[in-house]
């Protein structure tokens, strides 16, 4: 069976939601939203030998800084998408929509939980009472502090990783080495000691910055 994990599904609800939310695509994206139905959609399955589709709402995300207003809008098309899979049971699944505004990430870690715990239950309960623990997840991250660390820390990482991927780490940090003697292992030392672990190149690199010395090491 070939599945299709990615599949963008542009309902009238999304339609409708990006206009009550005054998002425009055009400004936020530089293009339009094109034209989808599910027939059109099944076609496509045929001609390109798809067998099953998980579908998703794109870009631009349902959220305009109005959180019961995003909530309202990201029910009615996950509704809209509900009734698309159980018209096509054998065809269609679909990811729910959560309005997020922007990263939450470590200021309030308990999101990701609620967001996990919330498909779970849609999972299992299915529409409509699956809804509840949607808009429980929603309403949660939408009021979360917002902390978009995580994301730039990694998107760091993975340029240096790209642009320096021949660069030598210090010798002590190999293993069987003379030089291995060296090393200072951190629990030897209450679980933190400085030592360089980048290569010369990176070594002043800092990828991740508390906010205050209250910050969770």
């Amino acid at each position: 069976m070939v599945v299709d994990f990615h599949a963008h599904a542009i309902t009238k609800e999304y339609l409708d939601g990006l206009n009550s939310l005054g998002i425009d695509p055009l400004k936020v994206d530089g293009f339009k939203v094109p034209d989808w139905s599910a027939k059109d959609h099944l076609a496509f399955m045929k001609e390109a030998g798809i067998d099953f589709s998980i579908l998703s709402t794109p870009t631009p995300h349902l959220y305009n800084g109005d959180s019961e207003q995003s909530a309202k809008v990201n029910r009615q098309v996950n509704k809209s998408l509900s009734e698309i899979c159980k018209s096509y049971p054998n065809k269609f699944a679909f990811v729910a929509s959560l309005p997020l505004p922007e990263d939450v990430g470590l200021s309030a870690p308990n999101a990701l939980l609620q967001a996990c715990a919330s498909l779970y239950a849609l999972d299992h309960l299915g529409m409509p009472e699956g809804n509840l623990a949607l808009t429980q997840a929603i309403i949660y991250v939408c009021e979360s502090p917002k902390d978009n660390r995580v994301v730039i820390a990694k998107e760091m990482a993975e340029d240096d990783a790209r642009n320096h991927a021949d660069d030598r780490v210090p010798d002590y940090l190999k293993n069987h080495t003379e030089a291995s003697k060296n090393y200072k292992y951190p629990h030897d030392y209450g679980g933190w000691v400085e030592q360089q672990y980048l290569p010369d190149s990176l070594k002043d690199r800092c990828y991740f910055k508390r906010k205050n010395k209250d910050d969770k090491k």
